[in-house]
């Protein structure tokens, strides 16, 4: 069971385009639309940022952004909120 967690979060990945965000836990991939996506909440003690979504009220971790990795993960948040602003056309991302 631990050897499938670790391969889990190992296999996870996050990635931005001007379409949306595209994120995979574990096995399963997520695409999510900019305009789906209501916020990014990364919130001190979160282990891993969510998005926060749109049309379910639910939120997705993105656990392919680790806080163990510091400042490389909030530059990878600044990066989703500045993506997501940029979507809406502000200067700044929603608050979660």
């Amino acid at each position: 069971i631990m050897v499938a967690l670790a391969l889990g979060i190992g296999l996870s990945y996050v990635r931005a385009d001007e379409q949306g965000l595209r994120c995979r836990n574990g096995i399963k991939t997520h695409q999510v639309p900019w305009s789906e996506i209501k916020a990014i909440r990364y919130r001190e003690g979160d282990p891993w940022p969510f998005v926060l979504v749109r049309s379910a009220v639910e939120q997705r971790p993105l656990l392919g952004i680790q806080r163990s990795d510091r400042d490389y993960a909030e530059r990878c948040v600044d990066d989703l909120r500045q993506r997501l602003a940029k979507a809406y056309g502000t200067d700044e991302a929603p608050e979660a």
